[in-house]
């Protein structure tokens, strides 16, 4: 599956693993934060940014407004995902990424 953008692929797998794991969806403020908090580990690691977002401090935390617009327009089915008899309801499948598991 081709993405646009490496954020892409990280909200990708984020949503992807909590489909696999039977989690509640991360909504957007948790997405948001799982990628920033990626974001510094790869810099803690290789000592060069993942990706290209901008990122501000805005009230309690981190805040990109180039990963909020895609996660309102690519992601917003699957960050709307609700419980039903215990189960994730599958709005939309997601091929697993291989990319971000060393």
């Amino acid at each position: 599956m081709e993405f646009k953008t490496i954020a892409h692929k990280l909200v990708a797998r984020i949503c992807a693993y909590c489909q696999e794991n039977r989690l509640p969806d991360p909504g957007q403020v948790r997405t948001t934060k799982l990628v920033y908090l990626v974001e510094c580990e790869f810099f803690g690691w290789e000592r060069k940014r993942l990706s290209d977002l901008d990122w501000i401090f805005l009230h309690y935390g981190p805040w990109s407004p180039t990963l909020s617009a895609i996660l309102k327009e690519d992601f917003a089915a699957l960050l709307t995902q609700r419980w039903r008899t215990g189960d994730l309801e599958a709005v939309v499948h997601i091929m697993q990424l291989q990319w971000w598991r060393r």
